[in-house]
């Protein structure tokens, strides 16, 4: 099971993929998080800590931070439903959050025309 932190900024009114720390930084991603609410530009910022399960192929992500006004309180954890990982032959996809691409859970069709996408402009496997 791996674990990132990914701190996600709203600038005129949408939401982007600043950076990703990984599972021992927390308390650097929460720091850079305020750092990040401070500047004039930045509407909101969101930490979000997403774990994603090897075996079932799958992302769980929770909040770590956020001050979009969704959260009762700065570090209260809530869960998010799990969202399917998109797969293809070089395995899962996780990385589509790289890319500021969402699905949600009920759109296998588009996961899955963006996974091929995707995967045909990997290298082939060895």
């Amino acid at each position: 099971m791996s674990v990132t932190y990914d701190i996600y900024v709203k600038e005129r009114g949408r939401w982007l993929l600043a950076c990703e720390f990984g599972w021992d930084e927390r308390e650097a991603a929460l720091e850079k998080a305020q750092s990040l609410a401070k500047r004039h530009y930045v509407q909101a910022v969101k930490v979000i800590r997403e774990r994603y399960d090897k075996v079932t192929q799958r992302i769980t992500e929770s909040s770590a931070f956020d001050t979009s006004g969704n959260q009762v309180a700065e570090g209260t954890v809530h869960s998010v439903p799990a969202r399917q990982v998109a797969r293809c032959d070089h395995g899962p996809l996780p990385a589509l959050a790289e890319f500021d691409i969402r699905t949600e859970e009920g759109d296998s069709d588009l996961q899955n025309l963006l996974a091929s996408t995707i995967c045909a402009a990997l290298p082939p496997r060895l």
